[in-house]
């Protein structure tokens, strides 16, 4: 817990560092949120329908297919654009909150100068960090497709199997989510190459797995659970819905990735001029 206190006092020292995030966390969220409702609207309504007419295998999948596909559509390329900017924002937070931990003093005018810094370092990590992602869904891919199987020979198995992968899935992303922050961390603040990095950021996270997973899981925890009261209690003001979600997501991105500073400098014993501060 004080790593986490600590990426907490860091916030409330450097309180501006927060918005490259929360520029990106608004476009997400503005942008996608509608389509994603629509998609939401669109498979509730056909989930409705088939429980009211207990015709469900007679639902024509394609004519739902052919609804929510520009949707989909517009969901692909906000992600493409939140991609896009993240090669931009990303390094520069990075390199921002290094360089206040290294000088004691930083803040949104070393915004550019921690891009140019750290840029090429973050491509080859994003591309790094692109095929890991490509590997687990690959992962996944194979799953779904056994999955009938498993079902075909025993319903009670297939339901304990998917229980158990979800469970898993929420351990494991939890845990690669703080070797992904932490082994760009290891290749920003000590220049490491991109494999070494990986394998300290692996190792740091595995010497300290469930608070690291119990942190991130936190996290994730309270922002679903927020931003489900936010979505009941201010559905019908949708700009100051959006507004509070985007602080609350690029709020929760920020404490993580200092979080992931805060254990880093603690188990490579790496001085910093905030050692007292914090």
């Amino acid at each position: 817990m004080e790593y986490l206190e600590n990426a907490f006092k860091f916030w409330g020292k450097f309180k501006w560092l927060i918005v490259p995030l929360f520029i990106l966390c608004c476009v997400a969220v503005f942008l996608g949120n509608p389509a994603l409702k629509e998609i939401t609207g669109t498979l509730n309504e056909v989930t409705d329908l088939g429980l009211v007419t207990g015709e469900a295998e007679n639902i024509d999948l394609y004519d739902v297919l052919d609804k929510i596909a520009p949707n989909i559509g517009i969901l692909l390329q906000v992600v493409l654009l939140v991609l896009f900017l993240s090669i931009f924002i990303f390094p520069a937070t990075y390199g921002m909150i290094i360089r206040g931990y290294e000088t004691g003093a930083t803040g949104l005018g070393s915004f550019f100068t921690s891009l140019k810094k750290y840029f090429i370092k973050f491509i080859l990590y994003f591309l790094s960090v692109l095929i890991i992602m490509a590997a687990v869904a690959i992962i996944y891919l194979l799953f779904f497709f056994i999955f009938p199987f498993i079902f075909i020979i025993s319903w009670q198995l297939a339901t304990i199997v998917f229980i158990g992968v979800i469970i898993a899935s929420v351990i494991f992303l939890c845990f690669l989510f703080n070797v992904l922050n932490i082994w760009f961390v290891a290749l920003a603040w000590d220049d490491m190459k991109v494999l070494e990095g990986f394998f300290k950021a692996f190792e740091l996270v595995k010497g300290c797995f469930w608070s690291c997973v119990g942190i991130a899981f936190s996290m994730a925890f309270i922002y679903i659970t927020v931003n489900a009261l936010i979505g009941g209690v201010l559905e019908n003001i949708i700009i100051v819905s959006y507004f509070i979600k985007s602080f609350l997501l690029s709020m929760c991105i920020y404490v993580l990735m200092v979080y992931g500073f805060e254990l880093y400098r603690d188990k490579t014993e790496k001085n910093s001029v905030l050692g007292d501060y914090l």
